[in-house]
């Protein structure tokens, strides 16, 4: 991921990085293993054949549009898509995933496909935690908001994946990375996992009294 930072679109290039391999870096290897750009013709001597002269910058520029107007087949929509599009609905995409909490499933390399064709939503997990009992209440009131309370230092329960980035990023903030340890084990829902208590069975605070 690209750090924010004043001037910079890191959200832009994140969002277009996993669009470079089928984009950026075809189109280079298209022009250089068809001899369309030489070294000896479109780079700069001046300063060691790092940087594009103005006929090489248009070659290439010409060469990325076409590219990115190029029509390839969307496995999810199943018609004739550009990449140009391919880009917009993933801008889409990461829309609803902020507005109206829809999963968000990028465009993938894996084939040309989007990103799995099973989709895989986590909406169920399990926090563990051990931190400096200075942090204890703090981490205990964060891990409350999103999850129900089972036992000693774990919580457990339903979440929706946009409250699961929510709930870590608000421990990112409280806790120590060289002291403190907190793991979350995300699952796709409460049906995936098989559960046997041992010992004291009528918890008050057991996951009968959560769902």
């Amino acid at each position: 991921m690209h750090e924010p930072s004043e001037g910079r679109f890191s959200l832009s290039l994140d969002i277009s990085e996993v669009f470079k391999p089928v984009i950026v870096f075809k189109t280079i290897f298209d022009l250089v293993n068809n001899r369309k750009i030489k070294v000896e013709n479109h780079f700069e001597r001046k300063v060691n054949y790092c940087i594009l002269n103005e006929e090489g910058r248009n070659i290439f520029l010409k060469a990325f549009q076409n590219r990115m107007e190029m029509v390839v087949q969307h496995p999810k929509l199943k018609k004739k898509t550009s990449y140009h599009s391919m880009i917009k609905i993933d801008c889409y995409k990461l829309i609803k995933f902020i507005i109206e909490d829809k999963e968000f499933i990028p465009y993938s390399l894996k084939a040309g496909y989007w990103w799995m064709s099973k989709k895989i939503n986590y909406n169920y997990a399990f926090l563990f935690y051990d931190v400096n009992e200075k942090r204890v209440q703090k981490v205990f009131k964060i891990c409350k908001k999103y999850l129900s309370h089972f036992q000693n230092s774990v919580f457990r329960g339903e979440i929706t994946p946009s409250k699961l980035m929510k709930l870590k990023l608000e421990l990112q903030k409280v806790i120590v990375d060289e002291e403190d340890f907190v793991c979350i084990i995300k699952l796709m829902n409460d049906n995936v996992f098989g559960e046997d208590i041992l010992g004291k069975k009528d918890i008050e605070n057991g996951e009968s009294l959560i769902l």
